[in-house]
Formats: structure tokens, C-alpha cells, sequence
């Protein structure tokens, strides 16, 4: 607040005449620049296992007196905002030094406590829960009062002698101004033409092409599409145990597969949660890195391992060896959206479920992971849709029995089979759809 007052005052803020500024007190309206929302009274929060009932501060005289008698026993059990790190704490300290003239008494004592200062009001909640502080002072009222309502563990008062106040306020910075991009009938003619353009050449053009390729007999020339339309190709692959066994392998490696790397991925991101350190920056790099090398490199890399390392030599003329390429290839994929998902469940959930004695793998398992769970399943049908279009990897990992639709139209390609290549591609076509359709029906945002 204090801050949006100095820009108002030195005229770097917009006047804006707000119609609901009749709804608001005279006091909550500066020169139409600033306008207040809200109160916001600071409170005490304090333990109610740990301090007394008969020490428990009424007033504000009342806490300076408290850590004058007592500042022995609750020393370095004392919170309060820290007025270096936060502007609430420096709005409080310098309104409070000017308005009481008890401010420099407490400050002292205070001191004499060794009390603790912290950023923001949840780190204090979060100190005060655990026990690691008794009581903290000009804590924010508002959420204090919610806080006494999730635990009976909290305490909650308001200084009867004075309590300090600050209003959250909006405002309009001079010179902002909404700047949509603005084409004109004309330009938007022309946008929309190019956009056409561009979806049918790079779209309608070559599913169309593959479409019409799988469904006809003959092609060329002077050759009547109509006249040869068939379902052979189809039934050809159906009737080939390789080309029926690739379509399966494809959708379990898809689907199931995509599953468990999804749970693997989740682990990893899991293990470097919250990891700022160099360590989190190099591994950030590390898992790009099979994206950055071409596919068929990381097919015959795997191949080789499958190859000499004994133990996983039996391995390889099975679906794992393909799996593992897969997962190592999507990695990069599947991390990113997981760590985005992770990175919306608020650190201060994960500090109370350790403050209340929960350890690190019952706070992942009952509180991270259900809150990201609509992540999970987002990143699940993504990632299928990676292992469904994934086909330069297990080129040189297919054998008997280890099929997918990709390798196989690339050796289809050698003997000129082209209506069963047509065939397949317009199936891993369908599929590649209908997990995009799948994605978007639980709420994966691909344009982000």
C-alpha cells in the first residue's frame, strides 16, 4: 500500500475514475489513482499447546510486558515479519514506530528473546504449528483466522489497545494500455488466407493423401478413385501376423507403456523437486539430451547395450528393450510437464505435512501426488502420443515378435509395399487422433 502511494504521489499512476468507487469509504479512494479493497487488521498467532493461558497477550502492552517477564523462557521462540525481506514487514515496522510509542519497547524486547523474523505470513503459521515458535506478531489477520479454523493447535488475537491495519489496493500505472493486435478487414483477410494456405499444405494435403491412398487400388493418372476403392490393404494386415502383431505391440507400448514411464518420470521429478542447485541445472540438461540426438542414434546406442551387456541380452528380442529406448527418448517430454505440475503445489503444503511429523515418501504419496494427479493422467496421454509416433528408435531394436507400426512401413518401404504402408499410416493416423482427442478430453492445453 505504502509503496503504490509514493508512485501516486510523484504522478506515475493513472487516474481512473472507477464506478464502484461510490460503494467505497472516502478513505479508500486516492485523487481516483488508488483505490482500497480491503482491510487487512495484523493479529497475534500463537500456540495454544505451548503458550499458557494465563500468558496469552490480550493487548499490545500485554506482549511487551510478556517478553519482559518471560523473554527468558520463550527466547528464540518469538516470530515476527521480517521488515528486510518483506513489504508488509517494513509497512508495519515504520507505521508501528510512528503511531506507538511502545513501537522501540517491543522492538527491544523482542531482540532480547532472540526472536526470528521470516518473509510472509505462512512461514510463521508454518513455525507456530510446529512448535519451533510459541507466538508470532503482525501476522496477517485475514489468514490467521482461517488458520484457527483448519487447527485446533492455533490461537488467534487482535490487540485490543492497537491493532495496525493496511488496505490492498489496485491501481493504473501511467502509459498502460491494452494493445491488442489490431489487423483491419484487410489484414485479416490476408492472416486468414496465410492460415489456410499453411493448414492445407502442411495438414489437409498429406492425411488426405494417405487417406485416399489407403482406401484405393490403383493410383495415378487418368485413374478414376471411385471406381477403386477397396478394404484389401486393411485386411492384408490383419491377415500378416508381423503386421498385426506391430499394430498391438504399438498400442501397448502406447498405452501401457506410456503409463509406467509416466510413474517413472513422476519419481524423477519427484527426486529433484524443489532441487535449485547446480546439481537440478545440469540434470535439466542432461534429459535433453536424447531428444537433441536423432532417434535411429538412440535406437542403435540401446541396441548395443541390449547387445553386449549380459544381463540384458535376453532383453532384447522383447517389447522391454523397445520400452526402455522409448521412456529414455520421451524423457525430456514427460519431465517438463510433470516438473510444471509439481511446481503448482505450494511449498508451504509440503513444509506443514513435514512439520507434522509426516515423512518425506507419506507427503508425497498423501499430499503431492493426489493434487497432481490430473497432471499425471494429462502427461500420460501426451506421453502416449509420443510412444504412438515413435518409430526411428526401434529401428534397429525390432525383431520377431517386437514390431511397431513405424519400424515396420520403414522396411515395408525397401520391398515398395506401398498400400500397406498406406494402410498403416492412415491406422497410427486414427490412433495418433484419438489419443490427441483422449489428451484433450482431460484437459492437456497443447498450445501452451
Amino acid at each position: 500500500m505504502d509503496l503504490q502511494m509514493v508512485l501516486a504521489s510523484k504522478g506515475l499512476l493513472d487516474v481512473y475514475k472507477s464506478p464502484e468507487a461510490a460503494n467505497l469509504p472516502t478513505s479508500s479512494v486516492y485523487r481516483d489513482t488508488v483505490y482500497g479493497t480491503s482491510i487487512e487488521p495484523v493479529a497475534m498467532l500463537y500456540n495454544k499447546n505451548l503458550l499458557k493461558p494465563e500468558w496469552e497477550p490480550k493487548t499490545r502492552a500485554d506482549l511487551v510486558q510478556l517478553l519482559k517477564d518471560h523473554g527468558t523462557d520463550l527466547k528464540g521462540k518469538v516470530a515476527s515479519f521480517d521488515p528486510e525481506k518483506g513489504g508488509v514487514g517494513f509497512l508495519l515496522a515504520t507505521t508501528g514506530e510512528h503511531s506507538t510509542s511502545s513501537f522501540w519497547e517491543l522492538a527491544r524486547g523482542f531482540g532480547a528473546a532472540e526472536g526470528k523474523v521470516y518473509g510472509s505470513s505462512g512461514a510463521m503459521r508454518e513455525k507456530v504449528l510446529s512448535g519451533e515458535q510459541i507466538i508470532a506478531f503482525n501476522v496477517i489477520g485475514s489468514y490467521a483466522l482461517q488458520w484457527i479454523k483448519e487447527s485446533s493447535v492455533l490461537g488467534v488475537n487482535f490487540a485490543t489497545d492497537y491493532t495496525a491495519a493496511f488496505q490492498r489496493v489496485a491501481s493504473v500505472t501511467k502509459g498502460a494500455r491494452a494493445t491488442p493486435l489490431r489487423l483491419g478487414p484487410a489484414g485479416q483477410v490476408v492472416a486468414w488466407t496465410l492460415i489456410c494456405i499453411w493448414l492445407f499444405a502442411s495438414v489437409i494435403m498429406p492425411i488426405g493423401g494417405i487417406t485416399v491412398r489407403a482406401f484405393v487400388n490403383a493410383w495415378g493418372e487418368g485413374v478414376i478413385l471411385s471406381e477403386h476403392l477397396t478394404l484389401q490393404h486393411f485386411a492384408h494386415l490383419f491377415d500378416t501376423p508381423s503386421l498385426y502383431r506391430g499394430m498391438i505391440n504399438t498400442v501397448v507400448l502406447a498405452v501401457f507403456g506410456g503409463a509406467v514411464a509416466v510413474a517413472i518420470y513422476t519419481v524423477v521429478g519427484l527426486a529433484g523437486h524443489r532441487n535449485k542447485g547446480t546439481s537440478g541445472a545440469i540434470f535439466d540438461y542432461m534429459v535433453l539430451l536424447p531428444r537433441a540426438l536423432p532417434g535411429i542414434v538412440i535406437g542403435l546406442a540401446f541396441f548395443w547395450v541390449f547387445l553386449f551387456v549380459p544381463f540384458l541380452k535376453p532383453l532384447r528380442p522383447t517389447l522391454v528393450s523397445l520400452f526402455v529406448a522409448y521412456t529414455v527418448v520421451g524423457l525430456s517430454y514427460g519431465l517438463r510437464i510433470i516438473q510444471s505440475t509439481l511446481l503448482q503445489v505450494a511449498p508451504e503444503l509440503e513444509e506443514s505435512s513435514r512439520t507434522t511429523g509426516a515423512s518425506l515418501a507419506r507427503t508425497w504419496r498423501d499430499t503431492v501426488i493426489p493434487l497432481v494427479r490430473p497432471g499425471l493422467v494429462g502427461a500420460w496421454s501426451l506421453i502416449m502420443i509420443v510412444f504412438l509416433r515413435e518409430y526411428a528408435t526401434g529401428i534397429y531394436l525390432m525383431g520377431v515378435g517386437t514390431e511397431v507400426i513405424g519400424s515396420l512401413m520403414v522396411s515395408l518401404l525397401t520391398s515398395g509395399a506401398m498400400d500397406q504402408i498406406a494402410a498403416l499410416a492412415f491406422i497410427s493416423i486414427i490412433m495418433t487422433a484419438a489419443g490427441l482427442g483422449f489428451a484433450l478430453r482431460l484437459g492437456a492445453r497443447i498450445h501452451d
